[in-house]
């Protein structure tokens, strides 16, 4: 055998399967009639060589079983299940050994067809229904794709918006300021300024920088060494929330 040339083996592998043509007919029927379907195995099968050999052509490093890594090939195989002889071979092939059944799939279902003469059954009506859902899920991740670039345009509009109005808050308290003082008149909590400083002392302790403690009672809201109310704390119970003495009295430079 080893005499033979690469054409004359293919010529005996096509007469031994024009032999083997009607043994494996009658045992497709024979399967087909019992069974009511045909049940082909396909794999690949580890066919290793010495780690250190050279003279092997397209021999290559892969799995080669037992969870090990090693040289040698792959033989791409597909049995059927007959009544008959349990596990006829209908097709083998050499690979190199890091080939990986994934990319042989689709050989070895054409290798079985071949062989057998028979496709398997196009259940085109079940690969419609799949098609339709994947439609109708993409279009619903695509709506929901674009309710959240509408709320994400929103958050940013409002964004703009408090930058906006943040940077002419100093502005207006400016010129309140001056207006009240050129009137001789007092800054009342619930006066055009008083609500003014309010709302800045309030964006300022908003963007201020904490620790937060968790606490048995609730949490406690330590302002850090940066915070502009430094060395205060706040303790949130959790039934009600208690504000310590802060210093919101004080004007806030800006």
């Amino acid at each position: 055998m080893t005499a033979l040339t690469q054409d004359q083996a293919e010529q005996i592998v096509q007469v031994l399967e024009q032999l083997e043509k009607p043994i494996l007919d009658r045992e497709v029927m024979l399967a087909l009639a019992s069974q009511g379907e045909l049940v082909l195995d396909g794999a690949l099968t580890a066919r290793p060589v010495s780690d250190t050999s050279t003279s092997y052509p397209e021999a290559a490093y892969g799995h080669m079983g037992s969870n090990q890594l090693g040289l040698g090939y792959q033989a791409a195989q597909v049995c059927m299940r007959t009544p008959t002889y349990g596990r006829l071979l209908l097709s083998s092939s050499l690979h190199p050994g890091d080939r990986v059944s994934m990319a042989q799939t689709a050989a070895l279902v054409h290798a079985a067809v071949a062989r057998i003469g028979m496709r398997p059954l196009r259940r085109t009506d079940l690969l419609t229904q799949r098609l339709e859902a994947q439609v109708k899920l993409r279009q619903e991740q695509e709506a929901r794709f674009e309710e959240s670039q509408q709320a994400v345009q929103r958050v940013l509009d409002q964004i703009a918006e408090a930058d906006r109005q943040l940077q002419a808050h100093p502005a207006q308290l400016a010129q309140l300021e001056a207006e009240y003082l050129a009137a001789g008149r007092k800054a009342r909590p619930f006066s055009r300024l008083g609500k003014l400083h309010t709302q800045q002392q309030v964006k300022v302790g908003a963007h201020t920088s904490a620790w937060v403690a968790g606490q048995e009672q609730g949490c406690l809201l330590k302002f850090t060494d940066h915070s502009v109310f430094a060395g205060r704390s706040l303790s949130v119970s959790k039934s009600v929330a208690i504000q310590l003495a802060l210093p919101f009295a004080r004007k806030v430079q800006t």
